[in-house]
């Protein structure tokens, strides 16, 4: 089940780190190339809000400003949330302490 969250465009309230190929329910945005719908990206959000959340994206949301956006993963719980956002926290800690001991 998806819920379309309309524009995302402007918005920083998210970002997304990795994309994800393939997708048995790919969906399209209005942009064209070549004559043809562009198939939207399948993104993860890594906010505070929607920890690995997974959303569809266009492609262009940067250079064309597309607005297209929809959510594929229904909406987790607050305790999910923070459990995501705290191993989020601690994975950061360690790769900054990796990172000073080399």
């Amino acid at each position: 089940m998806s819920f379309n969250s309309g524009s995302a465009s402007g918005s920083s309230s998210w970002r997304s780190r990795r994309q994800f190929e393939g997708s048995d329910n790919p969906k399209f945005c209005t942009c064209e190339f070549e004559g043809k719908r562009l198939k939207a990206s399948i993104m993860t959000s890594w906010t505070e809000e929607n920890p690995g959340r997974r959303f569809y994206r266009c492609r262009n949301w940067k250079s064309k400003n597309c607005g297209y956006f929809d959510w594929i993963d229904e909406p987790i719980t607050e305790r999910a949330k923070e459990v995501i956002n705290h191993l989020k926290n601690e994975n950061v800690k360690l790769m900054k302490t990796k990172n000073e001991s080399s």
